[in-house]
């Protein structure tokens, strides 16, 4: 059995990218843009996730940017190191390493756009967009790869902001999705892959922050950060992480501000609502509390406007990310004189750190009897 991976990249078509191996068959599919000029590099982030869970070297048959190399194996050791079960530290080479040279005339930026809070909040903050400039919509990641028409009515829903904004507009179509899980870890070198993929048409590849840094810090491993996103660069091109000092809450009042924004953003998490926001599902029920805190009541976005006592009784903390989101909500509702509009939920919110202070002191205590265990245990004796 071979250490290594060789991915053979077959391109088509402007339209239609084929990446392949023994065991691996991954298309990417642009629709509103041909891609003429394209570099090898976005072929190493796709296919690194893979390597590294299978702990074996990746060897590109074509040519990649040296810097790109680089960065690929201390993204690998980065992984390793925060995954250390399921990720290896891998090597990765290819036919030739030499920077590609891009095209003559670039756009300033490539921003990939998914109708989400934090994603629409980048592009109204970025402004009227410069000549050429190119929003991207991924489709089978959030919408899966199969299903055109729910994917054409999100496409339909954005597109009023979009060219608000003056942007071009397009999507890629890809099955990457059913290679590279768990996409909680690897959805960010899917997105930046796709980045690359229109490398040689722009100065650089934007991609929304969904934390600051300090929250990044409290949820880490999360696919997408501020830590492992700077890597994704090669000489000519580079992914940017905007509004990086924002947490989601901190984006709100932006979005409601902007009439085609709040109209256009979609974030629900139930599948057969989307692209609407159904104003039930758990996604919805917490960015309902964050419209509430912020500005006192939800906007009429939601198949369901209302945020009920049930729904707020409904909220659990259990996961580190719960507890990120509606901790900010709740300073935020404090800040802004709207608590009493979502009673019961600093409860949960002081119950969770009531919770987390009872487990550091028991941890603070078994260090004492640890130690006496281990003390008796050299002295031969037992208790």
């Amino acid at each position: 059995m071979t250490n290594t991976i060789e991915l053979q990249i077959n391109k088509s078509t402007p339209n239609r990218i084929e990446l392949n191996t023994d065991s691996i068959s991954i298309y990417l599919e642009t629709t509103g843009f041909d891609i003429e000029h394209v570099s090898d590099d976005f072929a190493v982030w796709m296919l690194l996730p893979i390597a590294m869970k299978c702990g074996k070297d990746l060897h590109i048959r074509g040519t990649i940017d040296p810097v790109v190399a680089r960065n690929a194996e201390k993204l690998s050791y980065i992984w390793a190191m925060w995954v250390p079960g399921l990720y290896s530290p891998i090597k990765v080479t290819a036919d030739h390493c030499m920077p590609t040279a891009p095209a003559q005339e670039r756009a300033s930026e490539v921003i990939l756009f998914s109708g989400g809070i934090d994603s629409t909040h980048a592009m109204i903050k970025r402004g009227k967009a410069g000549n050429g400039n190119l929003a991207v919509t991924v489709h089978g990641m959030d919408y899966k790869a199969r299903d055109d028409a729910r994917f054409e009515s999100l496409m339909a829903k954005g597109l009023p902001l979009i060219q608000e904004l003056a942007y071009e507009s397009a999507s890629v179509k890809t099955n990457a999705a059913e290679y590279v899980a768990p996409l909680s870890y690897s959805h960010g070198f899917l997105l930046a892959s796709i980045l690359f993929l229109f490398s040689g048409h722009f100065k650089k590849g934007v991609i929304a922050s969904d934390c600051t840094w300090e929250q990044d810090m409290l949820i880490s491993p999360w696919g997408s950060n501020h830590v492992t996103n700077e890597y994704f660069a090669s000489e000519n091109f580079k992914l940017e992480t905007a509004e990086a000092n924002l947490s989601r809450i901190q984006k709100i009042s932006a979005i409601s501000a902007h009439p085609i924004a709040l109209n256009t953003v979609s974030f629900c998490k139930n599948y057969k609502s989307r692209p609407d926001n159904c104003g039930q599902c758990t996604k919805c029920i917490r960015t309902k509390t964050m419209f509430i805190a912020e500005l006192g009541s939800c906007p009429p976005i939601f198949h369901v406007t209302e945020l009920t006592k049930e729904q707020v009784t409904s909220i659990t903390l259990e996961k580190k990310s719960d507890f990120m989101f509606f901790f900010d909500v709740v300073l935020s509702a404090r800040a802004n004189g709207n608590l009493e509009k979502l009673a019961g939920l600093e409860i949960k919110v002081e119950r969770y750190i009531a919770k987390q202070k009872t487990l550091l002191a028991e941890k603070k205590l078994s260090k004492p009897k640890k130690l006496a265990r281990r003390l008796l245990s050299i002295a031969g004796l037992k208790r």
